[in-house]
């Protein structure tokens, strides 16, 4: 790699060099190795605006990583998780975005620690551990995303950890050794505009797939519950290669048809014993509900 030098603007009177040579970095260069290279001039603009406030406040050192160029810059995240129109380096614009996204590391590891314990806040989260719960209690696949404590895309369950045998597409298929995802919707009222102008309500259980892709599992298990959520009315077990190539599963009440009827778990007394599960977990999350967090 041939010498090149960059001059990076730090305000109008102070400037500081750095030189690569071959890919070795020298950070405060005499003239002799300035002779010979490729002058690059930068301005203030340049710099990300996190390593500058870093250097002005803390005195942390400026270097080759707090230039910005299309493959060292990225829309910083701002205190609401929300991208701003500012450009920072990688290495600020990850920080922060892991520190104040929702969806980043930082929140993913709260979300998960707040399960842990309890201390969760939206409801539509706590329907969805109860799910997992359900299918833990049921199948006995343990819950992964408690027992690490951590966020890397975890999987929901270990594998099942008893023989079940239950009838999917026709054939008997037992469980045991199986990896399982578990999704969960209650019954929802959409309303739907016709052409000529009347509005038809109609019921349905939805629910995302499309981060699942990724997974490596071999069963999708889906609950519907009512619109209360305190019973169970349908269960779907899914193989994972019918849920590849869509992003949704929409499940109308009053329109049985479509491919995923096959998937259904009809046998009674299967669904009358997730069901007496379910109103337990309900039941427990309810009472644990009226304790005090102080006395949990």
């Amino acid at each position: 790699m041939s010498k090149y030098r960059i001059l990076v603007s730090i305000d109008e009177k102070n400037f500081f060099w750095i030189v690569v040579d071959n890919g070795k970095l020298i950070k405060n260069p005499t003239k002799d190795d300035l002779k010979g290279t490729k002058l690059k001039s930068y301005n203030s603009t340049n710099i990300c605006p996190a390593c500058k406030k870093d250097y002005d406040i803390e005195g942390k050192e400026l270097t080759d990583k707090s230039i910005l160029y299309p493959k060292n810059a990225c829309h910083e995240t701002d205190k609401n998780g929300e991208k701003t129109d500012e450009w920072v380096c990688i290495r600020h614009g990850l920080a922060h975005y892991n520190r104040y996204s929702p969806n980043g590391i930082h929140k993913m590891k709260k979300s998960l620690r707040d399960r842990r314990i309890g201390n969760l806040k939206y409801d539509r989260h706590i329907f969805g551990d109860d799910c997992e719960l359900l299918t833990e209690k049921c199948l006995g696949a343990k819950r992964l995303n408690i027992q690490h404590d951590d966020f890397e895309l975890p999987l929901d369950h270990a594998p099942i950890s008893k023989h079940i045998s239950i009838i999917i597409d026709g054939k008997l298929v037992d469980l045991y050794g199986k990896i399982l995802q578990t999704k969960g919707s209650r019954l929802n009222v959409k309303k739907y505009l016709s052409v000529n102008k009347n509005i038809t309500e109609y019921e349905i259980w939805s629910t995302y797939v499309g981060n699942e892709h990724t997974k490596e599992f071999d069963f999708l298990i889906f609950y519907c519950a009512s619109k209360d959520g305190d019973m169970i009315e349908r269960i779907y077990i899914f193989p994972k290669f019918e849920i590849l190539n869509i992003t949704r599963i929409g499940i109308h009440k009053n329109a049985v048809y479509g491919w995923y009827e096959k998937y259904r778990i009809i046998d009674g007394d299967i669904i009358r014993l997730i069901n007496k599960i379910w109103q337990d977990i309900r039941k427990e999350k309810k009472r644990q509900n009226e304790i005090p967090k102080s006395k949990r």
